[in-house]
């Protein structure tokens, strides 16, 4: 019986490695249609979109390797994405990326995908959660040593983002990030630079500040001229032009466009010459000439008309290889057919033996399987009752901090600030010189006493509500002279215990990086995605190395206190370059 379960499961083990390498190969097959689609998704995206099918069809039923499986995902979102299916790109790039969570140590990965989400989320015209998933991908691109042209794409970005939910200063600070890495880009770095400096000209040009757009838009000319970029060129005396036509200087204006109309039939570009038609139109019609309105509203309609004539070209093309790939379907279909009996066949085959063996073997190890259980549920029960008790440790032990933070607070109010009240009452009967001078320094006390007792307790939070507390905290750190603290906040409806939390941990977090890090400058961002409260907090202090990082007691708490809210906690830093926390905590679930 005992050499007959040997060569059971000896067989077994030889089955195992068959299955493994067939999956192997699979996997290759289905990686190489990836490849093979990925190239085609903007010269022939119907052929792409046949070959992303066929892949899942392959995939089907298979257990294959989860990052061919999540690659397949971001193809199909991709070729959505271009077709204007928002909807069905969103779902498919989640999907991609709950599969690459769970791939270990893949954070370059986790970076670029977090930025096809928030690219798709730009393009749907939703920009404020844009900015959240730029941000995110900010946050893992700094976990990997990542080419800088990489982060420029996402600095670019959060820049256009910021833009359009008119936060301007925060755009250009982000466009700046761009330009103080662009020096270490290896490849293309003019170009890179150029359009940066063009990218900042229209969003100056934009508010109006039109010295200021008129600076980077000649800054990216210089740039562009030395590259003999006629593309860029053309765009940049265009944009020159519209500026000094917003000023009402005709002459300049009518330069401008004229030099941008030369590069853009050097180039060819059609979208460009009839851009300029609306730009000569819109100055001849502030100059009331007419004959030149009508000339260049024929010649707008001429260039238009071209346009059009391309784009159907382009979509007849599209049209035949459409039909010339159904062709090739049906010729791949008998075979795809026949392969899927056979894989059906040996599957079935496989489940066969499999219950066979299973059945042999299960008595053997019944056993066996018994006593580890046994084992294992009275470790299991050992392990939760002493992760109870330290968790209703930590409990009590905050509890009793807050309990204690209210004493405090009250008697701070109640004895000594009306022991200061009595004494600024016995000062005003006086007569003596110092007397006003004494008063003075006893109101500076209450004044003192009265927010110290409202830190302590809590106060302006549950009467004014996080947002005031966080607003005031800023005001206290700017005046200090000692560091800042940029705030970025939208409203959050959650619950006030929770208003309570966060800005316990936010203290926590202040102090420690005024106590250790040397920094000057806090960021904090606030905001809710997909029905999860986002915390981020970064500092530009010395940092520290994380492989020698031991927690302390304010770190423990602020982990005790976010885990009370099923929440989690990311802490990312390195030597000379800040530390990065995220917090995140599902608010619609109440907490224990």
């Amino acid at each position: 019986m005992t050499k007959t379960i040997l060569f059971l499961i000896l067989c077994l083990i030889i089955f195992r490695i068959h299955s493994q390498e067939s999956l192997d190969t699979l996997s290759t097959k289905i990686q190489k249609i990836n490849d093979k689609s990925f190239d085609l998704i903007f010269r022939n995206p119907s052929e792409a979109k046949r070959l992303n099918k066929l892949a899942f069809q392959k995939i089907y039923g298979n257990n294959i390797d989860l990052i061919v499986y999540s690659n397949t995902y971001s193809i199909s979102g991709t070729i959505a994405q271009l077709r204007g299916d928002y909807k069905k790109a969103l779902d498919d790039f989640q999907k991609c990326l709950k599969l690459r969570k769970k791939v270990p140590d893949d954070v370059t990965k986790l970076a670029d995908i977090y930025l096809n989400i928030a690219n798709l989320h730009y393009e749907s015209g939703n920009s404020k959660k844009a900015v959240s998933y730029y941000k995110q991908s900010i946050y893992y691109n700094s976990k990997v040593n990542r080419e800088p042209i990489e982060l420029i794409s996402v600095y670019n970005g959060l820049s256009q983002a910021y833009d359009d939910i008119s936060k301007p200063d925060s755009a250009i600070h982000y466009y700046q990030k761009s330009l103080e890495i662009i020096p270490a880009v290896k490849d293309q770095q003019d170009q890179a630079i150029a359009d940066v400096y063009s990218n900042i000209g229209q969003l100056y040009e934009t508010k109006g500040q039109f010295i200021l757009a008129t600076a980077y838009f000649e800054k990216a000319l210089k740039i562009q001229r030395a590259m003999e970029d006629y593309y860029g060129m053309a765009w940049t005396y265009h944009h020159l032009g519209i500026v000094s036509d917003a000023q009402s200087d005709s002459p300049n204006a009518k330069k401008y466009f004229l030099k941008a109309e030369r590069f853009a039939i050097k180039q060819q570009d059609v979208e460009i010459q009839r851009d300029l038609c609306e730009s000569w139109i819109r100055l001849y019609t502030r100059e009331k000439k007419a004959d030149s309105v009508v000339f260049y509203l024929e010649k707008y309609k001429s260039l238009n008309d071209t346009i059009n004539k391309q784009k159907t070209d382009r979509d007849l093309y599209e049209l035949e290889t459409k039909y010339q790939t159904n062709e090739r379907k049906a010729e791949l279909k008998n075979a795809e057919e026949r392969e899927t009996f056979y894989n059906y066949g040996i599957l079935i085959g496989s489940l066969t033996f499999l219950l066979i063996l299973f059945f042999l073997i299960r008595n053997y190890r019944q056993k066996q399987r018994i006593a580890l259980l046994q084992v294992d549920v009275k470790n299991n029960e050992i392990n939760e009752l002493l992760i109870q008790q330290e968790t209703a440790s930590y409990a009590a032990m905050l509890e009793g901090q807050d309990q204690e933070r209210l004493r405090i607070a009250r008697e701070l109010h109640d004895r000594l600030g009306s022991t200061l009240a009595t004494i600024k009452l016995g000062l005003q009967n006086e007569d003596l010189p110092q007397a006003q001078q004494q008063v003075a320094l006893v109101n500076t006390a209450i004044s003192e006493v009265r927010t110290i007792s409202h830190d302590l307790s809590g106060g302006n939070i549950e009467q004014y509500g996080l947002a005031a507390a966080l607003t005031e905290l800023k005001h206290t750190l700017d005046r200090s002279g000692k560091i800042t603290l940029n705030l970025f906040m939208e409203a959050v409806n959650i619950q006030a215990s929770l208003h309570v939390t966060i800005y316990r941990i936010v203290q926590e977090l202040v102090s420690n990086t005024l106590k250790h890090a040397e920094a000057t400058e806090i960021t904090l961002q606030l905001s809710t995605v997909d029905e999860q409260l986002n915390l981020i907090y970064e500092d530009n202090g010395k940092g520290f190395d994380l492989s020698q990082y031991q927690p302390g007691m304010g770190i423990t708490n602020i982990r005790h206190r976010i885990e009370k809210w099923h929440g989690t906690i990311e802490i990312d830093a390195q030597p000379n370059r800040g530390t990065i926390t995220i917090l995140t905590v599902p608010i619609t679930l109440q907490h224990d």
